[in-house]
């Protein structure tokens, strides 16, 4: 869905003013979606609708733009940033070890 506004600069603005954003991109997500909602002049009973009909960015790419900001602006990780690192380590470090290093399709 093309948007006529930044997704990367509302995520920017939401994630410098709520701390708890920085921990939940989930809280970025919603309040994107409440925008959108708004802009199109849709109410809270309509999201199904409209997520599914693509009038809303995707959660994905509000996801990415989420890491994306927090990886150049260290600043606005979370608390947890340091936590999911590691434990992201340990989930590659399993893989590695692991006799898979491809799971068998068939």
């Amino acid at each position: 869905m093309k948007t006529p506004y930044s997704i990367t600069r509302m995520a920017l603005s939401i994630l410098e003013k709520d701390i708890d954003s920085r921990d939940d991109y989930y809280i970025v997500v919603k309040e994107i979606h409440d925008f959108e909602l708004a802009l199109h002049d849709l109410k809270r009973v309509d999201y199904y609708e409209a997520f599914f009909s693509r009038k809303l960015s995707d959660p994905q790419t509000i996801a990415r733009a989420w890491r994306k900001i927090q990886e150049e602006i260290p600043e606005l990780r979370g608390a947890l940033w340091e936590e999911r690192q590691v434990y992201a380590g340990e989930i590659a470090a399993e893989i590695a070890k692991s006799k898979y290093k491809q799971l068998p399709l068939f």
